[in-house]
């Protein structure tokens, strides 16, 4: 529940208060979440960007945090972001490949 009202009800200091929170904790991960999928938006890509941020959310584990549309917690890196906004990052495959080469 807490992780549907982070998105839905963002804090008065919006990503950059979620940001600011200790890595891997749950508000820093909605904001990494939210900070991704701003990044996806933009007309231009930031690749580099993004990439680091995939990482940073990847090694901190801070995505098993995170739930899918029906409540469920993600039981991978690539459901989370291949699940659809808002919950996930909407990714394809593929695209997340690209972001995160091995």
């Amino acid at each position: 529940m807490l992780a549907k009202s982070l998105w839905t009800d963002p804090p008065a200091g919006g990503l950059v208060q979620l940001l600011s929170a200790p890595e891997g904790s749950l508000r820093w991960t909605a904001g990494m979440r939210g900070e991704i999928q701003s990044g996806l938006r933009k007309p231009k890509l930031d690749r580099e960007y993004v990439s680091d941020c995939l990482r940073q959310l990847l090694r901190s584990r801070g995505w098993r945090l995170l739930q899918d549309g029906t409540g469920t917690p993600f039981s991978t890196f690539t459901q989370f972001c291949c699940a659809p906004r808002p919950q996930g990052l909407g990714l394809a495959r593929r695209e997340l490949e690209a972001l995160l080469p091995d």
